[in-house]
């Protein structure tokens, strides 16, 4: 009897959180989605949306990974949020606690959360630079490329729902 996981499994979060149910099947889907459309359009500071009538890769992520805990429109009223020991942040409003533009570079390191661990104990938001693609092969072929794609999508829904809430 193996001990290995069935192919279709994703690794569970490895600290806090519960486990996303994602399939390896949708996360690729989303990935080849994602790697339809580019972050920015080049020199630019407004993350490019989908055209007109085509899925939002950057959406479809959030709602995918994000929505359970942070609701529909990032205000923190996810399905699950009252089941967290911590409430889960308000994404639409994060230009009130850190400015507008919001920092890029700080924004990906949120969510990637590799680099943060530890810093600020124990957290129930999954480490997504851990997440995505948890269990290829760490030497396959630019897995971190697209997993910085991924989350840089996610950045860029976050940074659309700032803008709505601004207007």
């Amino acid at each position: 009897m193996s001990s290995q996981r069935p192919p279709e499994a994703v690794a569970t979060p490895r600290r806090g959180g519960a486990s996303r149910g994602a399939s390896r099947a949708k996360l690729a889907a989303l990935a080849m989605l994602a790697l339809g459309f580019g972050p920015c359009p080049e020199g630019s500071e407004t993350p490019r949306s989908a055209p007109s009538g085509e899925v939002d890769p950057g959406r479809a992520l959030y709602v995918a990974y994000c929505q359970g805990c942070h609701g529909s429109q990032g205000r923190g009223d996810g399905p699950v949020a009252s089941s967290l020991r911590v409430p889960p942040p308000d994404l639409s409003r994060l230009w009130e606690k850190y400015g507008t533009p919001l920092d890029r570079d700080r924004l990906v390191a949120y969510i990637d959360g590799r680099s943060l661990l530890g810093l600020h104990g124990d957290s129930e938001m999954p480490v997504w630079g851990d997440e995505f693609f948890g269990d290829t092969p760490p030497l396959a072929p630019n897995v971190e490329g697209l997993k910085r794609h991924l989350i840089e999508l996610l950045a860029d829904h976050l940074e659309r729902l700032q803008s709505k809430q601004q207007l």
